[in-house]
């Protein structure tokens, strides 16, 4: 006894794409469209999504925003941070004392 293959078609294909980016498991997304999980996954190959599920450490945490209160080293007032690099407020970074050590490699060249 064979089994009986059905082929893909463009709505099937458009709806593997949104449920995988609204989410979905490929178990959840194999019961919205009545076939396997294995046929769901090789689909998903044929059509270059990325089928990654998140790390079980990751699954539990909380998402967080980048932005971090910091303290600028120039003046010492706190700002909004958007990375662990940006340790300057704006203002500091607008003064003429921050903006005229800027490094001219070739001015440092014999």
């Amino acid at each position: 006894m064979s089994i009986k293959r059905r082929r893909w078609n463009d709505r099937e294909n458009g709806l593997l794409r949104f449920y995988w980016m609204s989410g979905k498991s490929p178990a959840q997304i194999a019961a919205e469209l009545d076939r396997s999980i294995c046929a769901i996954r090789i689909q998903a190959s044929v059509l270059g999504i990325t089928m990654r599920m998140p790390r079980p450490r990751d699954a539990g945490r909380k998402a967080t925003t980048r932005a971090v209160r910091r303290n600028c080293l120039s003046c010492g007032e706190k700002f909004l941070s958007e990375w662990i690099g940006n340790r300057v407020c704006n203002a500091c970074k607008e003064t003429e004392i921050f903006t005229a050590h800027k490094c001219d490699v070739r001015s440092t060249r014999p």
